[in-house]
């Protein structure tokens, strides 16, 4: 197992505070590639109380290679921390059946329930939407952001062009 975007392990212990949707999927999985764009609007819709954690859980045993996860993560312009899961521990232990399969957990760290198939906005929307107003009312909901995903992978893929235009400058 390996983690992609983010410098560390995940745990939910640090997401608590946040509504978290944890997305099982794989790359061969067109119907996984389809909700990307739910996910996305999902983050952008509920930026500071929503957490995406993405578990990519390999169909195939070519696919658990963590450097294809990594440029298909790329290829995608996924930004939220993924698992690379090619021992299927995370998928075992969530009891996933199919892909694509999210699962909700509250901000308490509480499974909530799973969802699978396509079309996550419409199913997930309203219920992140409701979970939000009720544990804000309750002053349970954090919105301090954990980390900034998208500026740690920025960092590190400008960190990699500069050191590569600085070593071809030496070498010039």
């Amino acid at each position: 197992t390996a983690w992609l975007n983010v410098d560390h392990a995940v745990t939910l212990d640090e997401l608590k505070g946040h509504v978290v949707v944890v997305d099982f999927w794989t790359s061969c999985c067109i119907n996984c590639i389809h909700i990307l764009p739910d996910l996305k609007r999902l983050e952008s819709e509920y930026a500071n109380e929503l957490v995406i954690v993405g578990v990519h859980s390999a169909k195939f045993s070519t696919e658990g290679n963590t450097a294809h996860v990594r440029q298909i993560v790329q290829r995608y312009e996924i930004d939220h921390p993924v698992l690379n899961d090619n021992r299927l521990q995370m998928w075992t232990t969530y009891g996933v059946q199919a892909w694509p399969t999210v699962i909700l957990i509250d901000p308490l760290g509480k499974i909530l329930g799973d969802y699978s198939g396509e079309g996550v906005y419409d199913s997930l929307s309203p219920v992140i939407s409701t979970m939000v107003n009720q544990f804000d009312a309750r002053k349970a909901i954090d919105r301090t952001p954990i980390i900034n995903w998208i500026l740690t992978s920025w960092y590190m893929a400008a960190t990699a062009i500069f050191i590569a235009l600085v070593l071809s400058e030496d070498t010039a």
